[in-house]
C-alpha cells in the first residue's frame, strides 16, 4: 500500500473511522490466516500435482482476490495498513505542523498514539 497518502486525518476523523475499519481488518486477518494455513497449502499442492488444483486452487485464488479487494478498500479510505496480521494501521496526520502518523491497532478502542513518518511503530508515542 501507498506509504504517503494525500489525506490528513484529525484525531476525531481517525476515531470516527474505526467502526468501519475494524470489521475490514478482522476479515483481512482471517483471509491472511487462511492463505497461510499449511493444510490449505498442502491440499493445493496435492491437488495441483494430480489435476491442476481444482477446488483447492479456486479456494486459494478466491482468498487472494478477497485479500486484494479488502486491501484496496482500506487503502481507499486513506489509511496505511502496516501489518495486517497485527491489525496495525497508520492515519496520515499533522502534529505541531509536522507530518506524522496517528497509530492504531485493531484491538484498541481508539487512536491513542502517534509517530513521525520516519520512525514507524518503534517510535510510537502516546498522544
Amino acid at each position: 500500500m501507498d506509504d504517503e497518502p494525500a489525506a490528513n486525518f484529525s484525531l476525531d476523523d481517525a476515531n470516527a473511522l474505526i467502526p468501519r475499519l475494524r470489521p475490514l481488518l478482522l476479515r483481512l486477518q482471517e483471509v491472511q490466516r487462511a492463505l497461510a494455513d499449511r493444510d490449505t497449502l498442502q491440499r493445493l499442492r496435492a491437488a495441483a500435482s494430480g489435476n491442476g488444483g481444482g477446488a483447492a486452487a479456486r479456494q486459494v485464488l478466491e482468498s487472494g482476490d478477497e485479500f486484494a479487494k479488502l486491501s484496496a478498500e482500506l487503502e481507499g479510505l486513506g489509511v496505511v495498513v502496516r501489518d495486517p496480521a497485527s491489525g496495525l494501521v497508520d492515519f496520515p496526520a499533522e502534529r505541531e505542523g509536522q507530518p506524522v502518523f496517528l497509530c492504531w491497532r485493531v484491538e484498541e478502542d481508539s487512536v491513542g498514539h502517534w509517530h513521525d513518518r520516519d520512525s514507524g511503530y518503534m517510535g510510537r508515542q502516546p498522544l
